[in-house]
């Protein structure tokens, strides 16, 4: 834990010098330390006062002070004291972790791993949460018919999915590091573990259950809402139901990176989510929300998600979508997308942006973790 050692005795100093000289040195003087003894027991047991024994005691402090004063010019003590005074420069130079960046990161990746792995039960949990949601979804909305009046029920389909997911992913990871951060704060100051590391191999080794969840999800109520009835297009959903489920967990993670305490993170998580929400394009449209309050659109996931999945629905659709007595009043997909303010031009940019609020979320996340690193123990 440290590379240097400074003993006193009665004011006056017995040794300072390297760890791992002090040992040869009091041996050196008359003092070994006895196999399988504790070196700093037998330091504390040479300098100490004992009572009723005070005069030899005081005598040999005497000696030992004397000694270290003594011979202070030598080369040996030159040799230490040179240490001693390079030491400043050195803990500038010299890294405080015990091991390289790549060993620790293996250690503490399979470490969560592991405990992940271990909780089977929770597995279950979620996963049997995200069938539930599908079959939930694919009863409420089973085989909605493609007309003019479908049109509404089948993005409210896509929304609840896209809402279930966010809420499911996001809960589960708002409580990690309130839980964790006493251990990490300990294992981190005493030279463990970089603070990058942990957080790396922390969000890395839960990422699998967060891409496998909506895969259940998706596969059960895709084909039952009756959705483009095409594999492709169920693909590309998946594809975007899994990138809004890692951006709900990078906002969950910065939530609990921010929060203290257990508590606070349950109490601030709906409060901060909500706006994004009613702002996901579903509710109101964009083009009504005032000035002031548009900015928080472009951190929606809600709304890029929601707009790639109905551009997903629509787009190419043709003039299918009928209505009236003789279904005569027929529209195509784009006219879809545009009576519900959306542009199939923006598919692209829904990706990026979804890709760029998991990566920023978490990135912010990281910050207050390492904020919390930087305070002292």
């Amino acid at each position: 834990m440290f590379d240097s050692i400074l003993l006193l005795a009665e004011g006056r100093t017995a040794y300072m010098g390297s760890r791992a000289d002090v040992i040869q040195y009091f041996e050196g003087l008359g003092y070994p330390c006895p196999i399988n003894f504790n070196p700093a027991d037998h330091f504390i047991h040479t300098l100490a006062i004992v009572p009723g024994d005070e005069e030899n005691c005081l005598t040999r402090v005497k000696v030992i002070c004397d000694a270290y004063r003594e011979n202070n010019t030598d080369s040996i003590s030159s040799e230490s004291l040179g240490k001693q005074d390079s030491f400043k420069d050195e803990v500038y130079t010299r890294s405080p972790y015990k091991a390289s960046w790549c060993q620790q990161f293996r250690s503490v990746f399979w470490r969560s791993w592991l405990t992940n792995n271990r909780d089977v039960m929770i597995f279950r949990i979620r996963l049997y949460q995200s069938i539930f949601v599908g079959l939930l979804a694919g009863i409420i909305y089973f085989r909605t018919k493609i007309n003019q009046s479908g049109i509404i029920n089948i993005a409210g389909a896509i929304f609840f999915l896209i809402t279930s997911t966010t809420f499911n992913n996001m809960g589960s990871v708002i409580f990690t590091f309130p839980q964790e951060l006493s251990v990490f704060l300990r294992e981190h100051h005493n030279g463990m573990y970089r603070s990058d590391v942990y957080f790396l191999c922390k969000t890395t080794a839960e990422a699998p259950l967060f891409l496998l969840n909506p895969l259940f999800l998706m596969a059960i109520a895709y084909w039952m809402i009756g959705l483009r009835q095409q594999i492709l297009r169920f693909l590309y959903a998946y594809g975007i139901l899994a990138l809004i489920s890692m951006v709900a967990v990078s906002y969950g993670y910065m939530i609990s990176t921010l929060s203290p305490t257990v508590a606070t993170a349950s109490s601030i998580s709906a409060p901060l989510l909500l706006p994004l929400l009613l702002l996901g394009g579903f509710y109101v449209k964009n083009t009504t929300v005032p000035v002031w309050l548009s900015w928080l659109h472009y951190l929606s996931w809600f709304s890029y998600g929601f707009e790639a999945m109905l551009v997903n629905q629509w787009n190419g659709y043709g003039d299918k979508i009928c209505s009236g007595k003789n279904n005569t009043d027929c529209i195509g997909g784009e006219q879809v997308l545009h009576d519900l303010g959306l542009k199939k031009d923006n598919e692209v940019i829904d990706i990026y942006a979804l890709l760029a609020l998991t990566i920023g979320f978490r990135f912010i996340a990281y910050l207050f973790l390492l904020k919390k690193a930087y305070k002292k123990p």
